[in-house]
């Protein structure tokens, strides 16, 4: 693998950007990028030419290959993950490797669980551990910025996406895991529904906490436990399992109880009938197929973390950005400047690849990006 913060320490003494290193170097951008992003390495009569222009040893440029990314993404529905989905999440782990020398020092303190299990009684533990730090009560649920500030506890940075309702191939979240500086990204669709959206926090700080060692199934399994129990605990779920045993019409007090908790009507459920299975006691009956269908069909009438945040779902770039850094408090904008700066431009390429947006978002982003006096 190419030794990039060697490379990019001694271009940026010389006021080197990709552009003129591809000229001397006698390649195409392109090829540079890639070189940048790990994806491949400079032939040997390319990496004596990236030598001689640098000015420094030819085994100097040259580390062991990086360790393999650990990736939490699940698709649309939780439908199998296509090639396609999981070779643009691996690219943007790619990307995330390329930004980080561009990102503050200091902000990746990793708090993570010295050793993940997803069985039932370890997950408890975790969960009355995250609602004491957090001092909520036993029928309370997290707020988003509670869950916001346990992600930045973890060391988690986050970068918000607009990936639209209809985007194929994608979810709410995604989780990336670079083991080699035990360094956290996670990535959040501002475009996923704002009842679901406390869930998909919890479930990615979930990820934050045991992904360097929990992945695939065993981490899913541990997120998902993690997160029902944060945002809906057992003494939540008590109380609407009686509530929907005495109501009239079940189904809308399911519903009260998640508008009054801001979670999705189908945690509320999960959970009781979680709950009426422990005890060995009748589940509610209410999560039928014909439930899911109708449910699915309503999701484009909800509205979105977007809508909340800038009352529209399509805001402005300078509006998404500014926003975002506040409500999130990420450096992720700020590292896309820097990095755009020492390329000498803006860099909608790399913008795409990291953020797996169509081009002419990822253009408009990075032209606002290179224009900020930042």
């Amino acid at each position: 693998m190419l030794n990039f913060n060697l490379v990019q320490q001694v271009m940026t003494s010389r006021g080197l950007n990709q552009a003129a290193l591809a000229q001397a170097c006698g390649v195409s951008r392109e090829a540079v990028s890639k070189w940048f992003a790990g994806e491949s390495l400079p032939r040997p009569a390319k990496l004596r030419a990236l030598a001689d222009t640098l000015g420094v040893d030819v085994g100097a440029l040259q580390t062991p290959a990086a360790p393999t990314p650990v990736i939490a993404y699940r698709t649309h529905l939780r439908e199998p993950l296509t090639e396609k989905s999981r070779a643009a999440a691996v690219e943007m782990a790619h990307h995330f490797r390329q930004l980080q020398p561009f990102m503050a020092p200091g902000l990746f303190t990793a708090r993570v669980l010295q050793d993940p299990r997803d069985d039932e009684g370890f997950v408890r533990e975790v969960v009355a551990g995250v609602r004491a730090s957090l001092q909520l009560v036993d029928d309370q649920s997290p707020s988003w910025h509670q869950l916001i500030g346990q992600l930045q506890q973890a060391g988690a940075q986050m970068v918000p996406v607009l990936w639209g309702r209809e985007k194929v191939g994608h979810e709410n979240a995604l989780t990336v895991h670079l083991p080699e500086g035990r360094h956290t990204w996670v990535v959040m669709s501002l475009s996923a529904c704002a009842d679901d959206f406390k869930y998909w926090l919890a479930h990615e700080l979930g990820h934050c906490l045991s992904l360097h060692r929990l992945n695939g199934d065993d981490g899913e399994r541990f997120a998902e436990r993690f997160a029902q129990l944060l945002v809906f605990p057992d003494t939540l779920a008590d109380v609407w399992l009686n509530r929907l045993r005495e109501a009239s019409d079940p189904l809308a007090a399911a519903r009260d109880g998640a508008s009054q908790h801001g979670v999705s009507v189908v945690t509320v459920l999960k959970s009781v009938d979680r709950l009426a299975l422990a005890r060995g006691e009748k589940q509610t009956g209410l999560a039928t197929d014909a439930f899911y269908e109708a449910w699915a069909e309503e999701r484009v009438k909800q509205a979105t973390v977007a809508f909340q945040l800038f009352g529209t779902d399509a805001p402005t770039v300078d509006r998404f950005v500014e926003i975002s850094e506040a409500f999130f408090q990420t450096s992720v904008f700020a590292g896309i400047s820097r990095l755009q700066r020492a390329e000498g431009g803006h860099s909608p390429a790399f913008v795409r690849g990291l953020l797996n947006i169509d081009l002419p978002q990822a253009l408009e982003l990075s032209t606002y990006l290179s224009q900020r006096q930042r």
